[in-house]
């Protein structure tokens, strides 16, 4: 059925849409009570969360749907559940291997290598080399995070 109906809005222009988009409004799949959920299962603060037009998280639900919201931030979420199963597997340190510095290094070489292929692509311009060196600034941010106790802690609290 859901496919069946993006053949049909594939065949519309913008105008057509909105003709009838109106009748929805303010329905948003974004704004839905399901979506609210699936964000809230899968881990997203509700910080991280965004609402819709500058509205709060809540502003387009019914009390009912809000109190359903409300009670599912206070469960555990998958995130959570995964980071709990990771810091207690035991495959972590043995005495043959040691996954954190072994997984440390090879993330640093493959962040090394893409540093050297960006400086050396024919193809981006000055631009957008210094574009991608700054996105993969931050992504070398975050790794070191995330073995740095205090750093992970910092970009935790601040989302």
């Amino acid at each position: 059925l859901l496919i069946a109906q993006i053949h049909v809005l594939e065949t519309m222009t913008p105008m057509e849409f909105l003709e009838f988009r109106k009748y929805l409004a303010p329905a948003s799949g974004f704004q839905s009570v399901q979506f609210r959920l699936l964000e809230i299962k899968l881990g997203l603060s509700s910080r991280r969360r965004v609402g819709a037009g500058g509205f709060s998280l809540y502003s387009s639900l019914k009390d009912e749907e809000k109190k359903i919201v409300m009670e599912a931030e206070e469960q555990v979420n998958l995130r959570t559940l995964i980071q709990q199963w990771l810091e207690r597997t035991p495959f972590l340190s043995t005495e043959e291997f040691d996954f954190w510095p072994a997984y440390a290094e090879a993330v640093r070489r493959m962040l090394n290598e893409l540093e050297e292929d960006l400086r050396t692509n024919p193809h981006l311009t000055d631009t957008e080399k210094e574009e991608q060196r700054r996105a993969g600034a931050k992504t070398r941010e975050s790794f070191d995070a995330l073995l740095d106790h205090e750093k992970y802690e910092a970009q935790r609290t601040t989302g």
